[in-house]
């Protein structure tokens, strides 16, 4: 009867064990989508450029949403780093671009390095803080 007992008591927490695997990895697939599907690159525009492109590229499933995810959570990290320098960056979107890669490209330069900043960007230039 202790045998018995025991094997059930096995067998339930196993059970629960499986269940609750499944369900973490689902919350955390929901949760971390454009992670595992995009890849994020931070270039220099030009040698010895002040000004940074980040650039976001990956599988299919990356599409323009997942972009600005990964571009957000970059320029949020960038800030976290180093909270003594004031970023600025822009968020150029190319909705006509055939291709999903690279439709969504952000620049960013710290304050000093604006004005060259402004020759990349199209759209208006925020200073992340």
């Amino acid at each position: 009867m202790v045998n018995r007992t025991k094997n059930i008591v096995i067998s339930l927490l196993s059970v629960v064990v499986v269940i609750g695997s499944v369900e973490y990895f689902k919350i955390w697939t929901k949760e971390n989508y454009d992670t595992m599907h995009c890849y994020t690159r931070v270039n220099p525009v030009v040698d010895d450029s002040k000004v940074h492109k980040i650039t976001v590229n990956g599988t299919i499933s990356c599409d323009v949403k997942a972009q600005n995810l990964q571009i957000n959570k970059k320029l949020t990290k960038l800030k976290a780093q180093q909270q003594d320098v004031t970023y600025s960056y822009c968020v150029n979107d190319d909705s006509s671009a055939e291709k999903v890669i690279d439709k969504v490209v952000a620049y960013y330069a710290d304050q000093d390095n604006e004005l060259g900043l402004s020759e990349y960007c199209t759209g208006s230039i925020v200073q992340l803080l």
